[in-house]
């Protein structure tokens, strides 16, 4: 692992960064200013967002070649992740927890069926989600519940209850999403755009602390304008309580527009010693919902098991919440090495081509999505021929944003392929070479070699000449 560490130094330095934030000022006693025609998308020659560091010039190179490395291999939990069904370890995920202290590396063991832990030389032990699509985001599979708490994300995967309320997320080029352990726990740790009918949120980088008795520490950055654009995910306003909101996501294509055209709400506060999060306007939302909207009640658990402790019933919601000591930075403890499962090559290369025709689809749909919206803006009868040419050029930049942006996702789908074909000829050529998978054997090899075993065995125990070859058992 120090053999990754000290490769990793140069090129995930670049992004150590990468999710910076910029402080949030309160908004202005008589409330925000419309937000400016948007000037359209001008994209700096090879960089899209030339003020954003999430996307430096710079191309990435990946992990450089070291034997001595552990390649991040990245296996689904169903492909058989440490040698377990379903990818359940030894020390599951799903241990029943006693309420005992623990610090942050509680999460280590409660995670590791389901990422890959690496050595970040900024923020020390980072968690990489596996399973998840090229192109996916934090806060896109779940829903948004109004609690007593503030707005809350009821997560719908199964490590939710510790991603999602505690810690924060930073964007990798080569690698996507990486989750930063954090101690204090929220409903929820975004940040929120609002105007022109729409929503968006994207996740709190490392660089946003929680301070007791100051609150939510951004350092002066500004959320609305350094954020890159992909983190977001915007929906209209009317769908903020889908139940699946990832389904009622706009393209993030159009999030270059979005961004421009909506002012940030973020706000958190502390109410009896509780994280609070505000943000979204609730009476706004009840007026377009065209329903009141009342506050659910906020339920912690903090035995039991923490998958099956997370869920919204009625009017309360239950979360997981590990007793965590107020000092919870985890000394001399590492999370759980990984241990790979070698696959036959032509099983990995039939995932792979999978999951490349899945990301071809999702693409497709997505400009599909991207068209349809473009076309009805075009044919609305009340838009002068200068909005519509205006509305030519949002539409040009937007259509090269979701290239570009597409471009990445399969420069990191291939970078994760590229990964898997390494660690599982690694994981081959560790495992004891009685262990090792062999070239399977053809009917007729098979057959000489039953043949040769009959032929060999002493004539009192040979049978009938027109007996069918024996197998062997």
């Amino acid at each position: 692992m120090k053999t990754l560490k000290r490769n990793v130094l140069g090129w995930l330095g670049m992004v150590a960064l990468s999710c910076s934030v910029y402080a949030q000022p309160a908004p202005p006693p008589g409330g925000y200013q419309p937000p400016p025609p948007d000037p359209g998308y001008q994209p700096g020659p090879g960089n899209p967002y030339p003020n954003d560091p999430n996307y430096p010039p710079q191309p990435d190179q990946g992990y450089p070649s070291d034997p001595g490395s552990q390649p991040d291999q990245g296996y689904p939990p169903d492909q058989g992740y440490n040698g377990y069904p379903n990818g359940a370890p030894n020390q599951g995920y799903d241990q029943p927890y006693d309420g005992a202290p623990v610090d942050t590396s509680f999460f280590y063991n409660r995670l590791a069926p389901y990422g890959e832990w690496v050595q970040h030389p900024s923020y020390g032990w980072v968690w990489e989600p596996r399973g998840v699509p090229a192109g996916w985001r934090p806060y896109t599979r779940g829903h948004w519940a109004y609690t007593d708490d503030g707005w809350a994300w009821v997560s719908s995967e199964p490590w939710g209850w510790a991603a999602y309320h505690y810690g924060r997320w930073a964007y990798d080029p080569n690698h996507g999403w990486l989750w930063v352990p954090g101690n204090e726990w929220a409903p929820a740790w975004v940040t929120w755009q609002e105007g022109n009918g729409y929503l968006g949120w994207a996740p709190l980088p490392p660089r946003a602390r929680w301070r007791a008795g100051f609150g939510l520490d951004l350092g002066g950055l500004n959320l609305g304008v350094d954020l890159s654009p992909w983190a977001f995910s915007f929906v209209p306003e009317r769908e903020i309580f889908s139940s699946r909101v990832e389904n009622v996501i706009e393209p993030s294509a159009r999030n270059v527009t979005l961004v421009r055209n909506t002012r940030n709400i973020t706000d958190y506060g502390v109410e009896n010693g509780r994280v609070v999060h505000r943000g979204v306007p609730v009476n706004r939302v009840a007026q377009v919902v065209g329903r009141p909207i009342r506050p659910i009640h906020v339920e912690s658990v903090t035995r039991g098991v923490p998958s099956r402790a997370t869920g919204e019933q009625g009017d309360r919601v239950t979360f997981f919440r590990p007793n965590l000591r107020a000092d919870a930075t985890p000394r001399n403890v590492q999370p759980p090495a990984p241990r790979y499962r070698s696959a036959p090559p032509e099983q990995l290369t039939r995932r792979h081509q999978s999951e490349q025709q899945a990301l071809d689809q999702y693409h497709q749909t997505q400009r599909q999505q991207l068209d349809q919206y473009h076309q009805r803006e075009l044919s609305n009868a009340q838009a002068q021929q200068a909005n519509r040419q205006q509305l030519q050029q949002r539409h040009q930049a937007e259509a090269e944003a979701m290239q570009q942006q597409q471009q990445r996702e399969r420069q990191q789908l291939e970078a994760r392929h590229q990964r898997e074909r390494q660690g599982a000829q690694q994981a081959q050529r560790t495992r004891p070479p009685d262990q090792r998978q062999r070239p399977p054997q053809g009917r007729d090899n098979r057959d000489n070699r039953n043949q040769d075993n009959r032929d060999n065995r002493p004539p009192d125990q040979r049978p009938p000449a027109d007996h069918p070859p024996v197998r062997d058992r």
